[in-house]
């Protein structure tokens, strides 16, 4: 009868931690049903684990946890976005591209769906070969005179992560702003010791949904690659 008893009692606890969990579920994806539908069978099937695969995988970027801005810096990047809308619905944009007047309704959509700001004047040149790839980085970190800003997925303390950091060292030494980003999981290797004299010199030093759990990170499918 005691290992009835204890049976029972485990299985009502699991069911009602399901349903604790499938609660938390259906908030957190209350935007997007088919998303929320997906991750509550995954949860039927899988008591508990499912949930856990959920932290590790289901959970999304929001406003909330990508973006701190002051309500200055928001209200600011309000007006920049609807004044890009308005300059582009009355065909008044800067860009004199015609691919970009071709596509105006997709910029406008952008802009007020995601407040996802249109850059002008930008260059873009594709690189086959990563040799020559991180030649040109380099190259161009030692030509910049107002700021860096270095954003990867990946950083090890190689031959090539040590150009890297030389680069900006010596760049924040000349007084050039240098920001640098890098990803919490697959540059895991890295110590804050390893920027100290960037740091010295000025330079910010940022970990992209760094892990509060020490080498457990729950932001496996949020990087920044």
């Amino acid at each position: 009868m005691d290992w009835i008893l204890i049976a029972s009692w485990t299985l009502n606890s699991v069911l009602l931690l399901n349903v604790a969990l499938a609660i938390v579920i259906i908030f957190n994806e209350r935007r997007d049903a088919g998303a929320a539908w997906a991750w509550l069978l995954i949860l039927f099937f899988l008591p508990v684990i499912g949930f856990i695969v959920y932290l590790f995988f289901g959970r999304h970027l929001t406003d909330k946890n990508f973006y701190n801005l002051s309500e200055d810096e928001q209200s600011y990047y309000t007006r920049q976005v609807n004044s890009q809308v308005s300059s582009i619905e009355a065909g008044e944009a800067e860009y004199d591209q015609e691919l970009l007047k071709k596509y105006s309704q997709l910029l406008v959509m952008n802009l007020q769906s995601t407040r996802s700001l249109v850059g002008f004047y930008n260059e873009t040149r594709i690189f086959s070969d990563g040799h020559e790839k991180f030649d040109t980085l380099i190259e161009d970190i030692g030509k910049a005179q107002e700021e860096v800003n270095v954003q990867y997925y990946i950083i090890k303390r190689d031959a090539l992560g040590q150009r890297l950091f030389d680069a900006l060292l010596e760049r924040a030494k000349a007084g050039v702003k240098v920001r640098l980003l890098y990803d919490a999981v697959d540059s895991k290797s890295l110590k804050h010791s390893d920027f100290t004299e960037l740091i010295e010199h000025g330079g910010e030093v940022e970990i992209f949904f760094p892990s509060a759990l020490g080498m457990i990170n729950l932001r496996v499918n949020n990087r920044n690659h």
